[in-house]
Protein backbone atom coordinates (compact mmCIF):
# COMPACT_ATOMS: atom_id res chain seq x y z
CA UNK A 1 0.00 0.00 0.00
CA UNK A 2 2.74 2.22 0.88
CA UNK A 3 4.81 1.43 -1.99
CA UNK A 4 1.68 2.62 -4.25
CA UNK A 5 1.10 5.90 -2.30
CA UNK A 6 5.15 6.75 -2.89
CA UNK A 7 5.17 5.69 -6.89
CA UNK A 8 1.54 7.83 -7.08
CA UNK A 9 3.78 11.12 -4.97
CA UNK A 10 6.62 10.59 -7.82
CA UNK A 11 4.61 10.40 -10.81
CA UNK A 12 2.53 13.18 -9.52
CA UNK A 13 5.79 15.06 -8.63
CA UNK A 14 7.85 14.48 -11.67
CA UNK A 15 4.40 15.82 -13.64
CA UNK A 16 4.19 18.93 -11.85
CA UNK A 17 7.91 19.64 -12.27
CA UNK A 18 7.21 19.15 -15.93
CA UNK A 19 4.37 21.80 -16.16
CA UNK A 20 6.38 23.88 -14.36
CA UNK A 21 9.10 24.16 -16.99
CA UNK A 22 6.65 24.50 -19.28
CA UNK A 23 4.97 27.58 -17.91
CA UNK A 24 8.12 28.96 -17.63
CA UNK A 25 7.97 29.36 -21.58
CA UNK A 26 4.69 30.35 -21.68
CA UNK A 27 5.90 33.28 -19.07
CA UNK A 28 8.55 34.51 -20.58
CA UNK A 29 6.88 34.62 -24.02
CA UNK A 30 3.85 36.13 -22.46
CA UNK A 31 6.53 38.31 -20.50
CA UNK A 32 8.65 39.38 -23.77
CA UNK A 33 5.36 40.66 -25.29
CA UNK A 34 4.20 42.75 -22.07
CA UNK A 35 7.46 44.63 -22.90
CA UNK A 36 6.47 45.69 -26.36
CA UNK A 37 3.48 46.82 -25.20
CA UNK A 38 5.07 48.98 -22.57
CA UNK A 39 7.57 50.32 -25.34
CA UNK A 40 4.55 51.04 -26.89
CA UNK A 41 2.50 52.85 -24.30
CA UNK A 42 6.50 54.83 -23.28
CA UNK A 43 6.24 56.00 -26.68
CA UNK A 44 3.01 57.74 -26.70
CA UNK A 45 4.15 58.81 -22.99
CA UNK A 46 7.39 60.67 -24.66
CA UNK A 47 6.29 61.48 -28.00
CA UNK A 48 2.72 62.21 -27.33
CA UNK A 49 1.96 63.24 -24.08
CA UNK A 50 5.59 64.41 -23.06
CA UNK A 51 5.45 62.79 -19.58
CA UNK A 52 8.94 62.87 -17.68
CA UNK A 53 10.42 59.28 -17.57
CA UNK A 54 9.11 58.90 -14.24
CA UNK A 55 5.85 59.89 -14.81
CA UNK A 56 5.52 57.70 -17.80
CA UNK A 57 7.24 54.54 -15.84
CA UNK A 58 4.30 55.09 -13.30
CA UNK A 59 1.45 55.28 -16.04
CA UNK A 60 2.97 51.94 -17.94
CA UNK A 61 2.92 50.31 -14.69
CA UNK A 62 -0.62 50.80 -13.49
CA UNK A 63 -1.52 50.26 -16.89
CA UNK A 64 0.42 46.87 -17.62
CA UNK A 65 -0.52 43.64 -15.57
CA UNK A 66 2.30 42.09 -13.31
CA UNK A 67 4.82 40.85 -13.55
CA UNK A 68 6.07 43.69 -15.92
CA UNK A 69 4.02 46.14 -14.80
CA UNK A 70 5.57 45.59 -11.22
CA UNK A 71 8.89 46.23 -13.21
CA UNK A 72 7.63 49.46 -13.86
CA UNK A 73 6.51 50.87 -11.09
CA UNK A 74 9.48 49.67 -9.02
CA UNK A 75 12.11 51.67 -11.62
CA UNK A 76 9.29 54.56 -10.90
CA UNK A 77 9.87 53.86 -7.04
CA UNK A 78 14.03 54.14 -7.75
CA UNK A 79 13.88 57.07 -10.21
CA UNK A 80 11.67 59.15 -7.36
CA UNK A 81 14.32 58.41 -4.76
CA UNK A 82 17.16 59.89 -7.12
CA UNK A 83 18.31 56.91 -8.81
CA UNK A 84 20.00 57.49 -12.34
CA UNK A 85 17.07 56.10 -14.98
CA UNK A 86 19.57 53.32 -16.48
CA UNK A 87 21.09 52.40 -12.96
CA UNK A 88 16.54 51.59 -11.93
CA UNK A 89 16.10 49.87 -14.61
CA UNK A 90 19.53 47.23 -14.17
CA UNK A 91 18.43 47.28 -10.88
CA UNK A 92 14.56 46.21 -11.06
CA UNK A 93 16.00 43.88 -14.09
CA UNK A 94 17.74 42.13 -11.19
CA UNK A 95 15.11 41.76 -9.19
CA UNK A 96 12.30 41.05 -11.71
CA UNK A 97 14.28 38.76 -13.98
CA UNK A 98 13.30 35.30 -11.95
CA UNK A 99 9.58 36.22 -11.67
CA UNK A 100 9.89 37.53 -15.72
CA UNK A 101 11.37 34.52 -16.73
CA UNK A 102 14.20 36.08 -19.12
CA UNK A 103 16.80 34.91 -20.70
CA UNK A 104 20.49 36.14 -21.26
CA UNK A 105 19.11 37.27 -24.69
CA UNK A 106 16.39 39.29 -23.60
CA UNK A 107 18.05 41.00 -20.31
CA UNK A 108 20.53 42.05 -22.88
CA UNK A 109 18.54 43.67 -25.24
CA UNK A 110 16.74 45.65 -22.17
CA UNK A 111 20.10 46.39 -21.22
CA UNK A 112 20.74 47.81 -24.31
CA UNK A 113 18.17 50.10 -23.75
CA UNK A 114 18.11 51.02 -20.68
CA UNK A 115 21.57 52.17 -21.37
CA UNK A 116 20.67 54.68 -23.66
CA UNK A 117 17.49 55.73 -21.97
CA UNK A 118 17.04 58.97 -20.61
CA UNK A 119 20.07 59.86 -22.23
CA UNK A 120 18.92 61.91 -25.45
CA UNK A 121 16.15 64.51 -27.05
CA UNK A 122 12.81 63.20 -27.55
CA UNK A 123 13.63 62.24 -31.29
CA UNK A 124 16.42 60.14 -30.31
CA UNK A 125 14.24 58.28 -27.42
CA UNK A 126 11.59 57.21 -29.74
CA UNK A 127 14.29 55.60 -32.10
CA UNK A 128 15.34 54.12 -29.77
CA UNK A 129 12.18 52.82 -28.50
CA UNK A 130 11.66 51.52 -32.13
CA UNK A 131 15.03 49.74 -32.49
CA UNK A 132 14.44 47.87 -28.94
CA UNK A 133 11.06 47.11 -30.30
CA UNK A 134 12.34 45.15 -33.43
CA UNK A 135 14.89 43.36 -31.29
CA UNK A 136 11.66 42.23 -29.20
CA UNK A 137 9.68 41.13 -32.04
CA UNK A 138 12.31 38.61 -32.49
CA UNK A 139 12.85 37.64 -29.65
CA UNK A 140 8.85 37.15 -29.29
CA UNK A 141 8.98 34.94 -32.09
CA UNK A 142 12.24 33.12 -30.95
CA UNK A 143 10.28 32.73 -27.76
CA UNK A 144 6.79 31.22 -29.31
CA UNK A 145 8.81 28.74 -31.14
CA UNK A 146 10.30 27.87 -28.56
CA UNK A 147 7.23 27.17 -26.30
CA UNK A 148 5.48 25.59 -29.36
CA UNK A 149 8.05 23.25 -29.76
CA UNK A 150 9.17 22.11 -26.05
CA UNK A 151 6.02 22.99 -24.23
CA UNK A 152 4.08 19.68 -24.91
CA UNK A 153 7.91 17.78 -24.71
CA UNK A 154 8.52 19.11 -21.07
CA UNK A 155 5.18 18.05 -19.80
CA UNK A 156 5.35 14.56 -21.32
CA UNK A 157 8.84 14.17 -20.13
CA UNK A 158 7.68 14.95 -16.75
CA UNK A 159 4.77 12.27 -16.93
CA UNK A 160 7.21 10.23 -18.48
CA UNK A 161 9.96 10.27 -16.18
CA UNK A 162 7.64 9.73 -13.14
CA UNK A 163 5.84 6.80 -15.12
CA UNK A 164 9.83 5.46 -15.33
CA UNK A 165 10.57 5.69 -11.86
CA UNK A 166 7.38 3.21 -10.86
CA UNK A 167 8.73 0.90 -13.14
CA UNK A 168 12.06 0.60 -11.71
CA UNK A 169 10.39 0.45 -8.06
CA UNK A 170 7.84 -2.00 -8.87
Amino acid sequence: MLKIIGIILIVAATTKIGFLFAARLERRKNALISFKDALSLLESEIGFVQNSLAKAFFNIGNTITKPVGAFFLDIHERVMQGCDTGQAWEEALTRHRQALCLTDADVQTLRSFAARLGKSDVENELKNIYNTTVSLNMLIANAKNTCDTNKRVYQSAGVLCGVLIAVLLI
